[in-house]
């Protein structure tokens, strides 16, 4: 007990020295990752100490205090990559710029997992916002969760394979159409993909029996409350189906002679 000493009595004793600045770089990009990013570019600009570090470490993004202004000035600023990004407090329907500028500059300088979604209310749920193709160009993604956009992203005319998305492991999409071409495309460039949740989203269409087929060859699927349908998987991998699109893969998976639990029959 000899050895306490009470966290008042250091305060006493504390002599104005700037001691973390001294710690080892590696420590302080540490210390900037976990930093809000208003906190993390506010330290960078008063401190010339950690300038260099702030533009040299991946940072966590969200807009939550942030107006579209802030996050195109941090996007621009910093040479990436990006750990996190979270994009969900822009109304883009009033910020075309935006919805143009932002898709491009994460591709161009990667995000490992990225939030993007379009704020909507009742009285703007009607806009149509496609969400750019540009999106689709960031071979870094290693989670991928979009919303509340008109539409997913046109993929025709994109390049098509493996290679596209080679580390991205789980994809979600909530509030928007997709169509069976794109969810085709989907499943021929994300070689790893593990989790696919459609929650909420619409096809133009039903979803073809061979996308179902597609999707039973490489993913687990279960819907909101995890119950499992008797799908023959390749591999470990699961897609989750909230909502009324259940039924539509009720229906495609039993043209396709594979057995369904229905997840309300107890």
């Amino acid at each position: 007990m000899d050895a306490f000493v009470p966290v008042a009595s250091s305060a006493v004793g504390y002599d104005g020295e700037d001691r973390i600045s001294a710690l080892h770089d590696d420590l302080l990009r540490i210390i900037i990752s976990l930093l809000p990013v208003k906190d993390a570019v506010r330290t960078s600009t008063f401190a010339s100490r950690w300038r260099h570090l702030w533009r040299s470490t991946p940072l966590f993004l969200s807009d939550d205090d942030l107006l579209p202004s802030a996050v195109t000035r941090i996007l621009a600023g910093h040479p990436g990559p990006f750990s996190v990004v979270e994009i969900s407090r822009c109304r883009f329907a009033s910020h075309d710029h935006e919805l143009t500028e932002w898709p491009r500059l994460l591709a161009a300088k990667g995000v490992h997992h990225l939030l993007l979604a379009n704020s909507i209310d009742e009285s703007t749920v009607d806009d149509s916002v496609s969400l750019p193709a540009d999106i689709l160009r960031c071979a870094s993604l290693r989670e991928l969760f979009l919303g509340g956009f008109s539409a997913f992203p046109d993929t025709a005319g994109l390049p098509r394979g493996p290679d596209v998305f080679p580390h991205l492991h789980q994809l979600g999409t909530v509030m928007m159409t997709i169509s069976d071409w794109d969810l085709d495309y989907i499943l021929a460039c994300s070689p790893v993909l593990q989790t696919f949740i459609f929650g909420h989203s619409t096809t133009p269409n039903l979803i073809s029996k061979h996308t179902f087929t597609n999707l039973a060859n490489t993913a687990e699927m279960t819907n909101i409350l995890g119950t499992l349908l008797g799908v023959p998987w390749r591999r470990d991998c699961k897609m989750t189906v909230l909502g009324p699109e259940f039924q539509n893969a009720q229906s495609i998976l039993k043209a396709s002679d594979l057995t369904v639990d229905d997840p309300f029959d107890w």
